[in-house]
């Protein structure tokens, strides 16, 4: 799928939501304050991350076999800045469809 597709399929998510009164964001996930701390090292952030991720409202309703949990799982273990950076990019994928605001 291409960004534009993604980004569309993501609208539509958004609108549907919207026609059915509900807020467009479903869940919402704190990280800023994770990612801007310096005392942290890297190992220390991607574990804090994955556990702040693992411990919101939107991880906790979905099915254990939902691929959510393998990504936070995978992001635990990220052994370097671009392997992270590649798992964050699809867990914000699958926050996009999911309506997770994740800031």
């Amino acid at each position: 799928m291409t960004s534009a597709d993604h980004r569309a399929e993501v609208h539509k998510v958004a609108e549907a939501r919207r026609a059915e009164g509900r807020e467009s964001w479903a869940h919402r996930v704190e990280l800023r304050t994770l990612l801007r701390d310096e005392e942290l090292s890297f190992g220390e952030r991607c574990t804090a991350v994955a556990a702040r991720i693992n411990a919101s409202s939107w991880v906790k309703a979905m099915p254990s076999e939902d691929r959510i949990h393998d990504l936070v799982d995978e992001l635990k273990d990220a052994d370097d800045q671009g392997h992270y950076e590649a798992v964050m990019h699809q867990i914000y994928d699958e926050a996009d469809y999911a309506r997770v605001f994740i800031s």
